[in-house]
């Protein structure tokens, strides 16, 4: 028999909490642990008894259930939010969704509090405390076709150290080429330095994974439509594959090189709608290596 389901329930409403635990302590498989108030005490309870799954309400005083749920993901990102709110329109559950929602930024950290405003300190800290991948390019994104080695190296691997200083397991291990230009010989030097590196070719990483060439495919809304992106997530489906999808900028004018934040909407639930399982890339990497 497998272990009981363990469900703390966040709801400021007294006659809502107790209701919810009443219904959840005569479900089979399930044991309701603990009931909250309000989003500081579902924060310190989920500590306390580490559900499997929390109840939240949106809407609560001392702290709401956006930044609650941002919170216990990032300390517990095998704790499941399921979002209770009474309003079908409700604005907040976009953004309980992307604390719940989790994905690998790779940053090159020369330009962080840049002129080009592309990334702040502040984002980066922000990021990681929503429980995503920090990983890295080189510290200055400089292409391995137009530096020497040594120089493209040295770069490499001040980027690493400089994104294992703000991680706070002080590790790096996933990279990604600059502009997505690689030679065999910059293959074979940082293959001794990450597990693996991703490029911008387009395709499946199947039937088996090159950890050192890791495919991936753009999320642009002016030039990949839609429908191109659901035929990708099916066609990998159908060969058990693992996809990669990246871009760069979503925002509401993003460049040619990023998309809108509706596009990207979009492409999470056609994934999500599909059954294949959304992962980090150091999440993904780890299940292909405890599988071999």
């Amino acid at each position: 028999m497998s272990d009981p389901i363990r469900v703390l329930v966040a709801d400021d409403q007294a006659l809502v909490r107790e209701g919810l635990m009443t219904l959840l302590q005569v479900a089979p498989g399930i044991v309701p642990v603990a009931a909250a108030a309000d989003g500081e005490e579902a924060v310190v309870l989920a500590t306390r008894h580490r559900p499997h799954v929390v109840l939240m309400d949106l809407r609560m005083p001392r702290l709401d259930g956006v930044e609650a749920t941002r919170r216990i993901r990032a300390a517990q990102p095998e704790t499941e939010i399921v979002v209770l709110t009474t309003h079908a329109d409700d604005q907040s559950i976009l953004g309980a969704l992307q604390a719940g929602a989790r994905g690998t930024y790779y940053a090159a950290m020369g330009l962080m509090n840049s002129d080009e405003g592309l990334f702040t300190s502040d984002d980066v800290r922000h990021l990681m405390e929503d429980g995503h991948d920090l990983q890295c390019h080189s510290f200055g994104h400089v292409s391995a076709h137009r530096n020497s080695m040594a120089e493209y190296r040295e770069d490499v691997e001040r980027g690493k150290r400089a994104i294992a200083a703000v991680r706070p397991d002080h590790r790096c291990e996933h990279f990604a080429y600059p502009y997505g230009h690689v030679t065999w010989v910059a293959k074979k030097e940082l293959a001794q330095i990450f597990t693996s590196c991703r490029v911008t070719s387009g395709g499946l990483n199947a039937p088996a994974a090159d950890l050192n060439l890791l495919r991936a495919n753009q999320l642009y809304s002016d030039s990949v439509p839609l429908e191109a992106v659901r035929q990708l997530i099916a066609h990998a489906r159908s060969l058990g594959g693992w996809l990669i999808f990246y871009t760069h900028d979503v925002r509401s004018a993003p460049s040619r090189f990023g998309c809108t934040p509706q596009y990207f909407e979009d492409a999470v639930r056609l994934t999500k709608d599909s059954g294949a399982t959304i992962m980090t890339v150091s999440e993904a990497v780890a299940l292909l290596r405890s599988a071999n």
